[in-house]
């Protein structure tokens, strides 16, 4: 570590850097030392990828109630805005933690225990989430990943050479957001295919949304170009989003468990599409891993 509160773990194939603030991961290079996460600072993004908990999305007016009690959380909950402490570091691992304090319960009144580790294997970079419940009630949370990746991710390319390719064909729809909540509306979106190409179109309508899903894996790249293959398994919910209206040199893969709130929908966060339930003292795990390649 050093004095940035930053960890670099790696080999020769991949290195990662992970921050403190947020248990955050600013950068991923491969073997020839190229950068697949973004590194705009320039837009209205100003994240890398940011760890969502304990909400995805958005609330309603940024409120929620518990137990009739309501409280105010921001979009994607408030992980990405705190310091996590190192739980245990290697030269090619790093797990940071988190855990309640006065000024999470002013946002979320649980006692939690949150775990994100990142750890090198190869030409790949798996990112684990724990949640440990140490309250005597049931824990409502959702999670997920935010990261953006750099694209186009060769000089001289475009983004509408760009498309997302998954390891199964599907038919599913895309849930539209607006006004930072989804309306109850969809659209088409892959339909009967496993290919969605990329285009600055695409994300007129907002971020893609999907959910149900069948393949647990995605690449994003072009035929004999660099890539990065995302894979997620069990992850309920599949975002896919970029800032509308402008050029942004990224594209961000965000696999979750959960999603934004429906406008109309409960208030009370219990009951909020796609939170898990933990019980008192039970541990929850799930992890994606991301995998970089040159060109071929």
């Amino acid at each position: 570590m050093n004095g940035e509160k930053r960890w670099r773990i790696g080999g020769d194939d991949v290195t990662a850097v992970i921050d403190a603030h947020g248990a955050e991961l600013v950068s991923l290079t491969g073997r020839d030392g190229h950068e697949y996460l973004k590194t705009d600072d320039d837009g209205p993004w100003k994240r890398r990828s940011p760890i969502l908990f304990p909400v995805i999305g958005g609330l309603p007016d940024n409120r929620y109630t518990v137990d009739g009690e309501e409280y105010r959380m921001g979009s994607h909950g408030f992980a990405m805005h705190m310091a996590f402490v190192e739980a245990e570091a290697t030269p090619h691992s790093v797990a940071l933690r988190l855990t309640d304090s006065p000024e999470t319960r002013e946002q979320y009144p649980f006692p939690f225990e949150l775990a994100v580790t990142h750890a090198v294997t190869s030409a790949s970079l798996r990112v684990s989430y724990d949640v440990v419940n140490h309250g005597p009630q049931v824990l409502p949370f959702s999670i997920g990943g935010h990261p953006g990746f750099v694209c186009p991710m060769e000089s001289g390319r475009g983004f509408e050479e760009y498309r997302l390719t998954f390891d199964r064909r599907e038919r599913v729809r895309r849930r539209i957001k607006r006004d930072g909540l989804l309306t109850g509306e969809a659209m088409p979106c892959l339909e009967n295919t496993d290919t969605l190409p990329l285009s600055r179109a695409l994300f007129d309508a907002g971020p893609v949304i999907l959910n149900g899903l069948r393949s647990t894996k995605v690449t994003l790249g072009r035929p004999g170009g660099r890539s990065v293959m995302m894979e997620f398994p069990g992850f309920t919910h599949f975002g896919v989003w970029q800032p509308a209206g402008i050029e942004p040199q990224y594209v961000c893969l965000e696999p979750w468990f959960g999603v934004d709130s429906t406008k109309g929908g409960p208030a009370d966060l219990r009951e909020k599409e796609g939170v898990i339930h933990l019980a008192p003292g039970e541990r929850f795990s799930a992890a994606f891993r991301i995998t970089v390649s040159g060109p071929v």
